[in-house]
């Protein structure tokens, strides 16, 4: 069994990033779609790739003070109310997007081109700026006062996995991982034979 699913796009053209409304710039796989056009038709072979995560995303944006009171709730006798985004708030997916858009144009400002999705940053450079515009995420992100995973931080390299795909600048290929391979089969095992679903499950088939 091959380690993984592969596709050549050393010929393949890719949508720009100004492309399509605000609502498809900012799903997964038009963030996918941008860091390959970076690496695949800007940037080139060999070019290397970098990526910040944030931590506990959610919860280090605040909630504006005028909007506690829909996120409070009650129990044993005392009321409580959250003052930073919840898992699970129907906003706060779309609030921590525009704080990390807010983030990613500051950064741009900088000369250096950055893809972002949620609480992840992605970045593609010449090897001979890689580590200067890996540096500088990092402190663009500290001065903003965000706080970052550092151990979830990957510096500049050919080959990087963002969003579960793995991009390989010197084989110019994207990649599924067997890991990836695995749970997809796993998934599909679970609908061999079922006649009914749930617009829930049909929903989150199509996600995965």
């Amino acid at each position: 069994m091959k380690d993984s699913l592969k596709r050549d796009n050393s010929n393949m053209k890719f949508l720009s990033k100004n492309s399509g409304n605000k609502k498809e710039n900012d799903s997964s796989e038009a963030c996918k779609n941008d860091l390959c056009k970076l690496v695949y038709e800007e940037k080139g072979s060999g070019s290397h790739l970098f990526k910040r995560d944030l931590a506990r995303a959610y919860r280090q944006i605040p909630i504006d003070i005028g909007d506690t009171f829909l996120v409070g709730f009650a129990w044993n006798g005392h009321i409580f109310f959250d003052i930073v985004l919840s898992m699970g708030l129907r906003s706060a997916a779309q609030i921590c997007q525009r704080l990390t858009n807010a983030i990613a144009y500051i950064y741009s400002s900088l000369g250096f081109d950055i893809i972002n999705y949620l609480d992840d940053f992605a970045g593609v450079e010449s090897p001979e700026l890689s580590s200067k515009a890996f540096l500088e995420l990092q402190n663009v992100l500290a001065s903003c006062g965000i706080e970052e995973s550092e151990h979830k931080a990957v510096g500049p390299s050919t080959r990087m996995e963002f969003l579960g795909i793995i991009c390989d600048s010197v084989k110019m290929t994207l990649e599924i991982s067997i890991e990836r391979l695995t749970e997809i089969d796993l998934i599909l095992l679970e609908w061999v034979g079922k006649e009914f679903a749930s617009k829930r499950e049909i929903q989150s088939l199509v996600e995965n």
